[in-house]
């Protein structure tokens, strides 16, 4: 009987594995409650790229309108589960170059070094 358990444990689920999910949905819960604490921001930032220089400026001419036409449309916010969310669309421009569109992207992404939290110019850079 122990070789047709030890059979069933090297076949399957070793105990490592066992131990290792048991401790995943023990944490589990506790790691649900922390990620809503950390996106309680009531700013939505959509990041915009466009050329609005250097040779391919022309495909970028239209942006400034569409952009002010969208920030209109959400001057008031958005509502989601019963909350209201301020929108704010940041602009950057690409120079028409590919490597500086996935530097501003990155920026844009990981969070821009000049502005702080609250979308205000900090001191730096």
């Amino acid at each position: 009987m122990s070789n047709d358990a030890s059979q069933g444990l090297s076949s399957g689920i070793s105990r490592r594995g066992l131990v290792r999910a048991g401790f995943g949905a023990i944490a589990a819960p506790a790691v649900l409650r922390i990620i809503p604490a950390n996106a309680q921001s009531r700013v939505i930032k959509i990041g915009h790229v466009s050329p609005k220089t250097g040779p391919l400026a022309g495909f970028g001419e239209a942006d400034g309108f569409i952009l002010e036409q969208v920030r209109g449309i959400l001057a008031t916010g958005l509502q989601s589960g019963g909350r209201s969310y301020q929108v704010q669309i940041i602009s950057k421009d690409s120079q028409s170059s590919g490597s500086r569109a996935a530097e501003v992207a990155s920026e844009l992404i990981l969070g821009d070094p000049r502005h702080n939290q609250s979308g205000r110019r900090s001191g730096r850079g």
